[in-house]
């Protein structure tokens, strides 16, 4: 069984492609990638597959939670977009602190300064919330 047909020759998961956020990239990936799993997980070649016979726990719980429509999957679609919404910005800084080509320092302090306004018309933060990321 070859996923990579279902998704355009895009990996789901790429572990490589920066150490700082890869969870980040990984859960953006899978949203962008949704209806491909999808597509995917109700082809006869996917049913037919050894993966897809497969009674492994955690498999039958992605599973479900793709195929299914129910308030609880919902939810879980629901926050990991609103997970994607708050990092953004953030990841955003790390990718400008993380480059070689030029010094970072200054760059970051308004960068976070510039993140803090668009986080906050996404997901309506609290003074509390932009303190803690401060702080840090």
């Amino acid at each position: 069984m070859n996923y990579i047909k279902f998704t355009n020759g895009q990996d789901i998961i790429r572990p490589d492609i920066t150490r700082f956020a890869t969870n980040f990239f990984s859960l953006e990936s899978l949203m962008r990638q949704t209806f491909v799993l999808r597509d995917m997980w109700e082809s006869h070649e996917w049913l037919n597959s050894r993966l897809g016979r497969s009674k492994d726990e955690a498999a039958i719980i992605v599973h479900q939670l793709v195929l299914s429509s129910t308030k609880q999957a919902l939810l879980v679609w629901k926050r990991a977009d609103k997970i994607l919404k708050l990092f953004e910005p953030l990841v955003s800084v790390l990718r400008l602190v993380h480059r070689d080509d030029k010094p970072t320092m200054g760059y970051m302090y308004e960068a976070m300064e510039q993140a803090k306004p668009g986080t906050n018309r996404k997901l309506r933060h609290t003074k509390t919330d932009w303190e803690i990321i401060d702080n840090r």
